[in-house]
């Protein structure tokens, strides 16, 4: 799956870069949308490309470790779907991390209920930009917070990240979530990460900045001349 650099984003911290193009991000929404359970007098999902019954979802649902996911149909699915339409694919995935990244993320779509279509992310909605009152505690406190930030495994970020989408009441922007948990498990381990693409970097801002601080600081930066 051949992810290039996109644009930057405003998101009240300057110059996000997202990990996905629009197209995959368009992708994922597709496939979670296709993997909610229906009643039998609901229509199929329009996303033609995908075809899911109930068990599909509840194994990614009971996957507990990156190995069970991989070898869940929908996220197989998912790993081919993002690929093609990645830039530049060959119809072929790049390797078995790339797949297990993938997996992983599938794993943690899965908890979500309800798509939030808020372009916020994950820790925004558990920290305290999303409180209301000055004496309001964030959703997620800061322990469990910097535990997801020092994930030490793949095996350990699925874990932290499906007990995080739990807190925020499984309801979460399904696009932005992947887009995050990709870029999570991809830097996951380097030693230098540019700071448009820094995703602990992005959430430390969306959980411990209020969103007037938030939006003061974006208005600061939108002042900053461009180099």
């Amino acid at each position: 799956m051949d992810v290039r650099e996109q644009p930057e984003q405003g998101s009240g911290m300057k110059g996000r870069t997202p990990y996905l193009t629009p197209q995959q991000s368009k992708t994922v929404r597709d496939w979670w949308e296709a993997l909610q359970p229906r009643d039998i007098d609901q229509p199929k999902p329009s996303a033609g490309r995908f075809s899911f019954d109930r068990g599909d979802r509840a194994r990614l649902r009971r996957g507990t470790n990156p190995d069970d996911l991989m070898l869940a149909r929908a996220a197989y699915v998912l790993a081919r779907e993002l690929d093609r339409s990645s830039v530049d694919s060959d119809g072929a995935l790049a390797d078995m991390a790339e797949y297990e990244r993938v997996a992983i993320a599938a794993g943690v779509l899965a908890q979500v209920r309800e798509d939030a279509k808020d372009g916020k992310t994950l820790l925004w909605h558990l920290g305290l930009a999303a409180t209301k009152g000055a004496d309001a505690q964030p959703l997620l406190n800061e322990i469990r917070f910097k535990r997801l930030l020092k994930a030490s495994s793949p095996a350990d970020a699925h874990m932290q990240l499906v007990r995080a989408v739990k807190i925020a009441g499984n309801k979460i922007d399904v696009a932005q979530l992947a887009n995050d948990v990709l870029a999570l498990l991809d830097q996951m381990g380097s030693v230098t990460v540019a700071p448009a693409r820094n995703v602990k970097l992005h959430w430390a801002h969306d959980y411990y900045l209020t969103a007037k601080d938030q939006k003061a600081l974006a208005t600061v930066q939108d002042k900053e001349p461009t180099a």
